[in-house]
C-alpha cells in the first residue's frame, strides 16, 4: 500500500505582473544553483531584476492563453514558481499531430523542497495542459539537478531524448 501524500503548506495561485520582482528573485536563485552548478553554460546573478524582460515574456504567454505561469506562497510569502508553455505540433509532418506541454521553469526554494510543492505545482500544471486539450506533457532537466529528476521521475516522467553538447572554444 503506498503512502499518501500530505498537502504541502500553502497555495497555488496565478502570477500577475505586480509579482514581477519577486519571480525575479525567484528566477536568480534557480540562476545561482545553475551558475554553481555548471558555470561555462550559466553566468553569474549579478542584478535580480537583470532578468525582468525574460520573465516578463512568460507572462505575456499567460495572458495570450498561450502559457501558464503559477506560484505557490506559504503565509504571503512566495516560495515556488512554475511556468509552463503549450507547444502546438499538430501541423508538423513528421511529428504525430499533437498538442503538447513545456514545462520551462521550477524554482522551489531551498527550505520548502520536500515538503510536496514541486510534486503540487507539477499536478497543477498536469491539469491545465489537459484543460487545454494537450495530449503531452515536456521539461528539460540537467543532469546535475538530481534532486530535480528524481521529483519528475516520481511524478511519472521518462527520459526519452538526450541532448548532448560539446565546447569549442
Amino acid at each position: 500500500m503506498a503512502a499518501e501524500r500530505m498537502s504541502p503548506p500553502g497555495r497555488v495561485r496565478r502570477a500577475t505582473w505586480a509579482d514581477l520582482p519577486v519571480i525575479c528573485q525567484l528566477g536568480a536563485v534557480l540562476q545561482a544553483q545553475h551558475h554553481q552548478a555548471a558555470p561555462e553554460l550559466f553566468t553569474a546573478v549579478t542584478d535580480p531584476m537583470r532578468d525582468a524582460e525574460f520573465w516578463q515574456l512568460r507572462l505575456q504567454r499567460q495572458e495570450a492563453g498561450e502559457g501558464a505561469f503559477w506560484l505557490w506562497q506559504v503565509d504571503g510569502q512566495v516560495v515556488a514558481l512554475l511556468v509552463a508553455r503549450l507547444l502546438d505540433e499538430r501541423s508538423m509532418p513528421h511529428l504525430q499531430p499533437m498538442l503538447a506541454c513545456q514545462i520551462q521553469s521550477v524554482a522551489v526554494l531551498l527550505p520548502w523542497q520536500g515538503q510536496g510543492i514541486g510534486h503540487a505545482l507539477l499536478q497543477q500544471v498536469d491539469d491545465w495542459a489537459r484543460e487545454q486539450g494537450a495530449q503531452e506533457m515536456r521539461l528539460d532537466v540537467f543532469q546535475f539537478n538530481q534532486h530535480a529528476i528524481g521529483l519528475y521521475q516520481r511524478c511519472g516522467y521518462q527520459s526519452r531524448l538526450q541532448h548532448m553538447s560539446k565546447r569549442l572554444a
